[in-house]
């Protein structure tokens, strides 16, 4: 069976800023200079007042896992990854993302629920793609 490579994002203007910081290895997000609204995925308005003056920020890149599944089939360009968890990251800013959760055993519990994460990224083409790690629990 032959691989399919693995999909590369290709910015597009309203989403360029993200993937550069991504390509420095950092994590960033908008905000709204109306209402102070830490906006997860790029956009043009504020999904919280509608304001059109967003500005970019550098993020912790910490942040929970909110909800997660276990992906067992995918398409071919994933399927040697599998299976693998996909999370919805609650970030410490306030927005949710959708990602990857690695070096985590692939278990159809309720073990991940609350973990803290940290964002790392991971080389993919000309891009840098951020997924998420579990962070140590300290006593």
């Amino acid at each position: 069976m032959t691989t399919e490579p693995m999909p590369v994002p290709e910015p597009t203007p309203l989403t360029a800023p993200y993937w550069d910081a991504a390509r420095r290895g950092e994590l960033h997000l908008q905000r709204c200079a109306r209402c102070d609204e830490a906006i997860g995925y790029p956009r043009l308005n504020c999904p919280s007042c509608g304001g059109r003056e967003l500005g970019w920020f550098r993020a912790q890149g910490t942040g929970r896992i909110w909800s997660y599944v276990v992906v067992e089939r995918t398409e071919p360009a994933f399927a040697a990854a599998a299976p693998y968890v996909v999370a919805v990251i609650e970030l410490d800013e306030g927005p949710r993302l959708l990602s990857v959760i690695r070096g985590v055993e692939a278990r159809h519990d309720m073990s991940l629920m609350d973990r803290r994460v940290r964002v790392e990224f991971e080389p993919r083409g000309n891009q840098q793609i951020p997924v998420f790690t579990v962070q140590e629990e300290h006593a």
